[in-house]
């Protein structure tokens, strides 16, 4: 009943929106998902925007109305009342309810009546506890679980859920079960070249290999051999047994070309033949040697008349430097010389002073000495005498004592 008069108030509201302004809402949920023993029981669980069942529901706090939260949000685009009571409100009204797992955690919970809470966390629990169908269950996936497993089955293990390849540039889709075998042959996939290690998508694997510059090729004049391309030239011109040579006389006047498996038989099929070019060539070189010597004689004599001149100059300079290097040495020696004859005298009077000054402090000392000794041996004669006088007896002369008394 309740479903029934909101839908009549978003009705009259719809109308009033222009056909630019017509909204595409988007069905997560749809009753037909269900198991068919849930479908009487989720009825009063129905989105009035997307007629769907709630996806993410969350609630406008200041009356209560539940919405999907992708279709509310869209609707706020082009509308800024409630859908259902037609009061302005704003994305600042709208509380939403994330769940995690089976946990529910509202937004801005102090913002929220408890009973619309309540009734949020209710639906939450109720429509969770649903069983439902595969959403590919039209393309024969047979997966029945609840609801909050559903997000789980499509993301990781659902075979007919429809996922795009995910190699770079690759638009196309697959179910998963053939998304595998797609990647292995999937012309966007990066490889690497066998042989250069170069990547590339696979579709370019043909036009890499007509320029690959490792890749291996038969020999391009038939020799049965394999060899990369950058070698090609290099293997012709100097391996490949039908790559095409000169005679080794060549330079003898032989012209002859064959291919390089060929060059034996030449050589020994053509022995007179090129005994004759050498013998040919001796005498052409004999005459010419001759006139090259005469040449080079020629030149030599003038030469050597240039050089002759060049050396008489060259000996003159010589000795020109020389004298005047042994002049400005003579000088210098003699300079040289005398300031080292009278640093010697220097040095000889210096030492003469030295000699004179020691001689006459060796006679100083000598003085000194003897000094000493004699002032020694009188300080021994009166250290004798004293003792002498200390050890003579008195000898009194009685007459004279007695004179004396008289």
């Amino acid at each position: 009943m309740q479903l029934e008069l909101e839908e009549n108030k978003l009705s009259s509201t719809l109308n009033m929106q222009s056909e630019s302004q017509q909204i595409q809402y988007q069905k997560m949920l749809d009753l037909e998902d269900f198991l068919p023993e849930s479908k009487n029981a989720i009825n009063d669980y129905i989105c009035v925007l997307c007629k769907g069942i709630y996806y993410d529901p969350i609630c406008v706090a200041k009356w209560g109305h539940v919405f999907c939260y992708s279709c509310i949000i869209a609707y706020l685009q082009f509308n800024k009342c409630c859908p259902i009571e037609k009061e302005k409100i704003t994305e600042d009204n709208i509380e939403s309810i994330e769940i995690q797992g089976n946990r529910i955690e509202a937004k801005n919970q102090q913002e929220i009546h408890q009973s619309d809470l309540i009734s949020v966390d209710m639906i939450h629990t109720f429509l969770n506890k649903q069983l439902v169908f595969c959403k590919n269950r039209n393309d024969e996936c047979n997966w029945i679980g609840k609801l909050y497993e559903l997000k789980i089955h499509l993301e990781n293990s659902c075979e007919k859920q429809i996922l795009n390849c995910s190699n770079q540039n690759c638009n196309e889709k697959f179910y998963r079960e053939n998304l595998q075998n797609h990647l292995v042959s999937c012309k966007w996939k990066i490889i690497f070249c066998q042989f250069c290690s170069e990547k590339f998508p696979l579709k370019d694997l043909d036009l890499h290999y007509q320029k690959c510059e490792e890749y291996p090729l038969k020999c391009e004049i038939d020799c049965e051999s394999i060899v990369v391309r950058k070698k090609m030239k290099e293997h012709i011109n100097q391996e490949c047994i039908n790559g095409i040579v000169d005679c080794d006389y060549l330079s003898f006047g032989c012209k002859e070309k064959f291919r390089r498996r060929d060059r034996e038989d030449h050589l020994r099929s053509n022995v007179a033949e090129h005994v004759e070019l050498l013998s040919k060539n001796a005498l052409e070189n004999r005459e010419n040697f001759l006139i090259e010597m005469q040449r080079i004689k020629a030149n030599f004599s003038q030469e050597l008349n240039s050089d002759y001149t060049k050396i008489i100059d060259l000996n003159k300079n010589i000795e020109e430097n020389f004298k005047n290097a042994l002049d400005e040495n003579k000088i210098l020696y003699h300079e040289s010389l005398e300031k080292l004859k009278s640093k010697i005298q220097d040095l000889e009077k210096e030492k003469n002073k030295e000699i004179e000054k020691k001689s006459k402090i060796e006679v100083e000392n000598l003085a000194m000495k003897e000094k000493i000794e004699e002032l020694f041996n009188r300080i021994t004669r009166i250290e004798e005498e004293k003792k002498a006088s200390l050890n003579q007896k008195p000898n009194v002369n009685l007459s004279l004592l007695e004179g004396n008394f008289h």
